[in-house]
């Protein structure tokens, strides 16, 4: 089951309803109405790599987003650990249509030989989000000594802004050794070398969910070579091969997995999710976050205490945690009266 970590804030909606009427040069002062003070919650929810988990969405929610991010690929070259793909990145807005439901959550679900970990939002039936995750990175290692050159694996759906997965990296335009990116329900192809007229092994495979089981679109496994990132399709593996007349050998970069949002459902933002090319890779993750509104406080009723007797009614001027300020004028009769604001804060008092 995924690590989950849930953060709860709270956010304070000012709605006035009164003030401080002073009566300048007659001495008189009233005390209206105080003004009205409205919370909404806001708490999230993350969970990190592991098995499928689920999230129950509060029945109370007044509204939902939900953050995916595909895992970075990983690299054949170990001083630059960076090189594979980026994971893509993508915050959709869920609304209020799945309060009190039951969502399943996987993230970066990744063992041996099956590419860098997708993250998938799905109902029992059908998937909400999926946001791909990188190919593997490649290496050209040149057989003189000279240097090695990282070939940077293909991003997974939503690194670069739309669903399709990305190319990997090609060393030489004429050659095919680097996989390519998943295009919607289309695994990406595998990459070849010159040996053979073009690719030979089945495509990865296309994501599903069964009865609230969540089934990554997977690269296929190979002997040898990088591994596609998984998505809602599986980006294309890649291929190595000794390439005399260049003096190189070439082991080519993975393509990105494709990502996913269902029809109906608003995109806010995509992003990459990577790090630096001399850094690990960037992992998964699913984060909700959505707020809840938290009733007003009940009316005064003409049975309430004398204003000096109300339990939980202070008025300080220091650390206001709601400030109403307003000020007007009113000229009648040679009598100017000020509406000036007052600070005020609520606590809690045992008598």
């Amino acid at each position: 089951m995924s690590r989950a970590i849930i953060r709860r804030t709270a956010t304070t909606r000012l709605v006035g309803r009164g003030a401080l009427a002073l009566g300048l040069g007659l001495g008189f002062t009233g005390l209206a109405a105080l003004p009205a003070a409205h919370a909404d919650e806001t708490f999230t929810q993350t969970f990190g790599p592991g098995g499928q988990s689920s999230f129950a969405v509060p029945a109370d929610a007044t509204s939902l987003r939900v953050t995916a991010a595909g895992q970075q690929g990983s690299s054949r070259l170990l001083n630059a650990p960076g090189a594979g793909g980026a994971g893509g990145t993508v915050t959709v807005d869920l609304g209020t249509a799945y309060n009190g439901q039951t969502l399943n959550v996987l993230v970066g679900n990744v063992a041996y030989r099956q590419g860098s970990g997708a993250s998938f939002i799905a109902t029992d039936s059908e998937f909400l989000v999926v946001a791909g995750a990188g190919g593997s990175g490649g290496i050209a290692q040149h057989m003189d000594g000279t240097g090695n050159v990282p070939l940077r694996g293909g991003a997974g759906g939503f690194a670069s802004g739309g669903p399709g997965g990305g190319d990997g990296e090609q060393y030489l335009p004429t050659l095919h050794h680097s996989g390519l990116g998943a295009i919607g329900v289309t695994p990406g192809a595998w990459g070849y070398n010159t040996n053979e007229s073009g690719p030979t092994e089945t495509p990865g495979t296309v994501a599903a969910v069964l009865d609230g089981t969540i089934i990554p679109g997977l690269p296929t496994e190979q002997e040898s070579g990088g591994y596609g990132g998984q998505g809602y399709a599986a980006g294309g593996n890649s291929s190595d091969q000794l390439v005399p007349a260049e003096g190189v050998l070439i082991r080519g970069a993975s393509g990105g997995g494709s990502g996913y949002v269902a029809p109906g459902l608003a995109v806010l933002s995509t992003a990459a999710n990577e790090n630096a090319l001399d850094e690990s890779p960037a992992a998964a993750y699913v984060s909700f976050t959505w707020t809840v509104a938290v009733a007003d406080p009940a009316p005064e009723s003409d049975d309430d205490p004398p204003p000096g007797e109300r339990a939980g009614l202070v008025s300080t001027g220091s650390a206001p945690s709601v400030v109403f300020a307003a000020a007007g004028a009113l000229l009648a009769g040679g009598v100017v009266f000020v509406v000036l604001g007052v600070r005020v804060r609520r606590t809690r008092t045992s008598r």
